[in-house]
């Protein structure tokens, strides 16, 4: 019997180096292809019906090795499960000779509901081996990059992480209910766990991702979040959405404000994985 070919999901988390693992995966390595977009929002579109972003990448300064028009216009046609696996069965039949897998890198599909996951797994599982990477970062320095992309409180950073530690958090802050999301519908097995910082600085956990993707990844791309440098993060090309996103700096007495409010999310990490990455929730200053 033939083994089916992978559909890699990576379900975010945003502003956690996603493209800088899209850019391993897909150009430095050629292990998965994402078509013309890393994130077409489809499956997101579709649970909620809404048309948000769905166009070729929006993002100008994509590397254009990476960028396939083939069957784009596959995804405008009826809305639902059975289109959008066509559109990756058409992508693979096109780049088969060239990659291991084809791949979803929408940040979004963490918001996907289980009963939403389960039709998807029944549906783009008669073809695909489904495979699902999530990256976390630090989630008070995830959450302050995020915000301060898209400030909530008078376009004041500062002003909107101390807010949102004192409310409702979104999705993204709660690593441990997002695997355990994906684990409850596509099984432990097939569901791979990366913490940013470790990635970028242990080849063991390099390793950990080949054993998981079965094919070898050599090296990473560049992360302008490693090492943690803030508004003087390095300037790499085709990362312009990391190294533009922080716009000021965190000072250490807001650092450790978050820490108090969100202390629940590093001990449900540690119940969940048996550990708290080493430089998770320590403040690290912007160099001089």
């Amino acid at each position: 019997m033939m083994s089916k070919p992978t559909l890699l999901m990576n379900v975010g988390t945003a502003w956690s180096a996603t493209s800088p693992l899209h850019y391993t995966l897909s150009l430095d390595h050629k292990y998965a292809h994402t078509g013309v977009c890393k994130e077409n929002w489809y499956l997101y579109n579709l649970q909620e019906n809404t048309n948000l972003f769905c166009k070729p990448d929006h993002r100008t300064d994509k590397p254009i090795e990476i960028v396939d028009m083939h069957n784009w216009e596959i995804l405008h046609g009826f809305r639902s499960l059975e289109t959008y696996k066509k559109y990756y069965i058409s992508l693979w039949e096109h780049v088969k000779d060239d990659y291991k897998a084809v791949a979803d890198f929408c940040n979004i599909n963490v918001c996907l509901t289980e009963k939403f996951l389960s039709d998807m797994k029944n549906i783009i599982g008669d073809f695909f081996d489904i495979k699902i990477t999530m990256i976390f970062r630090d989630p008070i320095r995830r959450l302050f990059s995020s915000l301060n992309h898209n400030p909530i409180i008078d376009e004041d950073p500062i002003k909107s992480i101390k807010y949102c530690v004192t409310g409702e958090m979104e999705t993204n802050v709660h690593y441990s209910k997002i695997y355990r999301k994906f684990c409850s519908v596509f099984g432990e097995e097939k569901v791979h766990m990366i913490v940013m910082e470790e990635l970028w600085s242990d080849d063991s956990k390099v390793k950990d991702l080949s054993d998981f993707l079965d094919f070898p990844i050599t090296k990473l791309h560049d992360n302008a979040y490693f090492p943690e440098r803030g508004t003087k993060a390095f300037r790499y090309k085709f990362l312009k959405d990391q190294w533009g996103s922080d716009r000021v700096d965190m000072d250490e007495e807001t650092y450790n404000y978050c820490l108090e409010h969100m202390d629940y999310v590093y001990s449900d990490f540690a119940k969940t994985f048996g550990r708290i990455p080493v430089t998770w929730g320590e403040y690290i200053p912007t160099p001089s």
